[in-house]
């Protein structure tokens, strides 16, 4: 798994939107209202509302009204699609540079890469569905 937190900033985020019903720009939260929920870097929470909103999952709009807006009903969200918005290389770090002359060293990058694609087809695997309704019905006002 990756060692930043954009998927679970990501699915919070969401939660938020669905929670609040947040379905059209009148409706917009705030980067600030999110990332105290959040309790995030604003910055963060923007990045990844970028990254969410390139993908199609989220609406936004800058300035003083500006915020974030679901871009399609909480159901047809599955967590795959969040997971591939912000985590869209391999999770698992493959090292470059190693010397040709050592059999090992040959060999890791390709045995690493096809561990890692494995790793990644599993995530999304079980990721796939679920959806941010799901989630959100877990939720106690």
């Amino acid at each position: 798994m990756s060692d930043n937190q954009r998927f679970a900033i990501a699915i919070h985020l969401l939660l938020v939107l669905a929670h609040t019903r947040a379905m059209e720009p009148k409706a917009a939260r705030s980067s600030r209202e999110l990332s105290q929920s959040i309790e995030a870097n604003p910055v963060v929470v923007r990045r990844v509302m970028a990254m969410l909103a390139e993908a199609g999952i989220i609406k936004t709009r800058t300035g003083m009204f500006g915020g974030a807006w679901l871009a399609k009903p909480a159901w047809e969200i599955s967590t795959a699609a969040v997971y591939k918005a912000v985590e869209p290389h391999s999770t698992l770090k493959i090292r470059k540079g190693c010397p040709e002359h050592c059999p090992v060293a040959r060999a890791a990058p390709g045995l690493i890469a096809g561990l890692a694609a494995r790793a990644d087809a599993a995530v999304a695997g079980a990721l796939e569905g679920v959806t941010i309704a799901d989630l959100e019905k877990s939720i106690v006002a």
